[in-house]
């Protein structure tokens, strides 16, 4: 008599700071995949992404989430096991990623709350809203703590962390002009303000090798962004 060979059910693990505070550490979450495995007599398979953010539009930070889905395309997975929809992303389109493939394969998707048959269309349904629900909420968090960020800064002055925009550096945590890049933003604001082109700009500053704050040379769309931030939240009186 042929044995017959369990299946496996591919356990992913993320957190985050809230997670920790609601008690869905990875230890936990690692418990119950182990739990459901057991109950559902498959073989645990883990996928631990430890602290990585859910909110990235690409899944370059996510080797975990990229293995796991690699698989579900290879038909190598039939059983994913999640705390919920928003361990796996809270950003809309890799969420939607996500659930094409994993309805594709016909997954059956186990959380803390119950279990997902993604070939039955009603509970597709449910886990599509879920996930809209999940990035509308991720988006408001993270418009409170830019308005909380911005209160300080206007108010205060004071920077709480995170890339600095360019043109600017910090004393004691206080906001102040960076010495040599702001002189190329005020550059970049009078030619802006006298009807050069965004392609002019970027050519000069070319011809004189400025480096954006991340490294090469200024795009276009880094120019763009730069005016909208210096304008909407970091403008400097000077540089008007």
């Amino acid at each position: 008599m042929t044995k017959k060979i369990k299946e496996n059910l591919h356990c992913y693990f993320r957190v985050s700071s809230a997670d920790q505070e609601k008690g869905a550490s990875l230890e936990v979450q690692e418990k119950i995949g182990r739990k459901i495995s057991k109950d559902k007599g498959l073989v645990f398979v883990p996928y631990p992404e430890g602290s990585a953010s859910s909110n990235s539009e690409t899944l370059e930070k996510r080797p975990q989430l990229q293995k796991l889905l690699l698989k579900i395309r290879d038909g190598e997975v039939k059983h994913i096991f999640a705390w919920d929809m928003d361990r796996l992303s809270r950003n809309k389109r890799v969420s939607s990623l996500v659930l094409m493939e994993m309805e594709d394969a016909g997954v059956t998707f186990y959380t803390d709350n119950g279990i997902v048959d993604t070939s039955v269309r009603d509970d597709m349904l449910m886990l599509e809203i879920k996930s809209l629900f999940a990035s509308h909420d991720n988006a408001l968090r993270t418009a409170r703590m830019k308005q909380s960020k911005l209160y300080r800064i206007k108010k205060d002055g004071i920077w709480d962390g995170g890339q600095l925009p360019y043109g600017y550096t910090t004393e004691n945590k206080m906001l102040i002009p960076h010495k040599e890049e702001s002189k190329w933003v005020k550059k970049m604001f009078k030619w802006y303000y006298d009807g050069k082109q965004i392609i002019w700009i970027k050519q000069k500053l070319d011809q004189n090798q400025v480096i954006a704050r991340r490294g090469g040379l200024f795009s276009t769309g880094s120019i763009m962004r730069l005016f909208k931030k210096h304008s909407s939240r970091w403008i400097l009186p000077t540089y008007r």
